[in-house]
């Protein structure tokens, strides 16, 4: 058996490393602007993914009393310490990355993050009446004190940690969730969405205003990650699988605290009592100097500059699949019965064969099921909508 390790690669470690590419891309000069930024924000999106389902599992794994994997040369532990270590030294090659290249190179092109100290007066004032009206109104401040328990901070969220003193009482730890139904990047006015103020700068520039009579000491950001893997048992009978998902995703807003994330704080006794309050260790909490959720950064991309980004591609449709009317779908299954169709995506088109059969097959009355597995999806997928008309 312990030969057999010899041909194994740990897959946390392997993710990691494809991430890593994923990573050198954003970082990689050659590739037009708007590319990179979006490679930046694919690499943080697949990272929360890995930390809510690959790093979840292990930590589970280890509280089980697991202690490593049947060919794994490391321990569970010494895994954890070797993901901490590796995602902290992606997380100061994202600073170099967003810091020393990426945002001077927007601001070449005419695009930029402003911090609030760089905007002109009436500008300022202009987003300080964007904050009065639009803001404000949704900001609510949590005090934690003996009488208000630490309040549940939900997975991915941006939040304020605020210490503020009232000159009739002590120093007060105060949570503040950033809204998550206000965009992370505000255009400032007259500069055709080419220039913007991040909406915690904007946040925190007005901070005294949700404390009057008290002094904002000190502010910082912070961000959960939680378990969110799903944890059926294959092996329970359930008479109704749809109200086991919804019990197991109701859950999953509640799922254990698997990593933090911290920007401007250096303070150890803030730390600890993060640490205390969320039961995690040191191994799982990451500092940071660039943004926190650099995810945020596919705004950015869907900005209207083509000349910073790829080439549009279009898909070509199969020359088996061409000439098929939309709405026959005898003839779509015919073609497909004579012979096997090899497709080579994305170079031929996704939504011309396979999103295609999906969508005739679910209005055939003469198919009787249809059966695949959809490794991810979105909200508005093709597929989705065919199988909801499916069910239908």
């Amino acid at each position: 058996m312990a030969r057999a390790r010899e041909f194994f690669v740990n897959r946390e470690m392997s993710w990691l490393d494809f991430n890593q590419r994923v990573l050198s891309l954003a970082g990689d000069t050659s590739l037009p602007l708007l590319e990179r930024i979006k490679f930046l924000a694919i690499f943080h999106s697949n990272l929360d993914e890995f930390f809510m389902v690959r790093v979840a599992n292990l930590l589970r794994r280890m509280e089980l009393g697991f202690t490593r994997e049947e060919f794994g040369e490391m321990t569970n532990q010494e895994l954890l310490a070797a993901i901490t270590q590796r995602v902290r030294a992606m997380g100061e090659e994202v600073e170099k990355i967003f810091l020393g290249s990426i945002l001077p190179e927007l601001k070449v092109n005419g695009i930029e993050i402003l911090f609030f100290d760089e905007v002109d007066s009436s500008t300022e004032v202009e987003l300080d009446q964007f904050f009065d009206q639009r803001i404000f109104p949704i900001l609510t401040p949590l005090v934690v004190d003996p009488s208000h328990p630490f309040p549940h901070i939900s997975g991915l969220s941006l939040n304020f940690g605020i210490f503020v003193r009232d000159p009739n009482s002590d120093r007060q730890f105060i949570r503040l969730k950033i809204p998550q139904n206000v965009d992370r990047f505000i255009p400032i006015k007259g500069s055709q969405e080419r220039s913007f103020v991040r909406v915690e700068e904007l946040i925190a520039k007005n901070l005294a205003k949700l404390f009057p009579g008290a002094k904002v000491e000190e502010f910082f950001l912070f961000r959960v990650t939680r378990n969110q893997d799903l944890e059926i048992d294959e092996d329970e009978e359930s008479e109704d699988l749809l109200a086991l998902m919804q019990e197991e995703l109701e859950k999953r807003r509640f799922g254990d605290v698997v990593r933090l994330e911290v920007e401007r704080v250096s303070d150890e006794k803030v730390l600890q009592k993060l640490m205390d309050e969320f039961e995690i260790d040191r191994l799982q909490i990451y500092k940071t100097s660039a943004h926190l959720d650099l995810s945020s950064l596919f705004a950015l991309y869907d900005l209207d500059f083509p000349q910073l980004k790829f080439e549009p591609f279009q898909p070509v449709t199969h020359p088996r699949l061409n000439d098929l009317d939309d709405e026959d779908a005898d003839s779509f299954f015919t073609n497909i019965q004579r012979g096997e169709i090899l497709l080579h995506h994305p170079y031929h088109s996704f939504s011309n064969s396979v999103a295609r059969f999906v969508a005739l097959a679910a209005k055939d009355p003469k198919v009787l099921a249809i059966k695949q597995t959809l490794y991810r999806t979105s909200g508005d997928s093709p597929i989705m909508h065919s199988l909801i008309e499916a069910a239908r």
